[in-house]
């Protein structure tokens, strides 16, 4: 299966709402934006998208889905939360792989999505990988029971891309 991990984009400060209510800012939403245009012919179509539930997260999803031109609806999971866990996604991806699903479009966040990153390639949630806002991971995940359950592709940050576009 091809995996790509997506951090959500850029978001409001807290300033006294939960959480999961924080939105994303304008720049976040570019960014995000400029990502998916720049990645949208690597993905492997048709592509399922996955989602945390937080409002962030879902309009981070929402923006990567147009800009990448995604017909197929989002599915929003839990597994994806900030204290999401590899072992939580594993599942959803289990079902996805039994529907015959080839690809999967994750957004999530920090610190869970470093940590699945870091325990797909090395098989433990302490193998440093820092997932920047916006930033995106391809990996091509060949054992979903395995330590280590993929390799690394390719990983894209908004930064690199600002900069390629100069």
């Amino acid at each position: 299966m091809r995996l790509y991990l997506l951090r959500h984009g850029a978001a409001e400060d807290k300033l006294g709402k939960p959480d999961a209510a924080r939105a994303l800012t304008k720049e976040g939403r570019e960014e995000v934006a400029a990502i998916a245009v720049a990645v949208a012919p690597l993905v492997k179509r048709p592509f399922r998208v996955l989602s945390s539930p937080y409002l962030r997260a879902e309009q981070t999803a929402e923006v990567f889905r147009e800009a990448a031109r995604a017909e197929e609806k989002l599915l929003l999971t839990d597994a994806l939360l900030p204290e999401g866990s590899w072992a939580a996604l594993k599942g959803e991806l289990e079902k996805l792989a039994a529907e015959g699903v080839e690809a999967v479009v994750a957004i999530g966040h920090n610190p869970s999505i470093s940590e699945m990153c870091g325990t797909i390639v090395g098989g433990s949630p302490e193998v440093r990988v820092q997932m920047k806002k916006g930033a995106i991971a391809c990996f091509e995940v060949d054992d979903l029971d395995g330590r280590p359950a993929g390799e690394l592709q390719w990983l894209l940050t908004p930064r690199t891309v600002r900069s390629t576009a100069r």
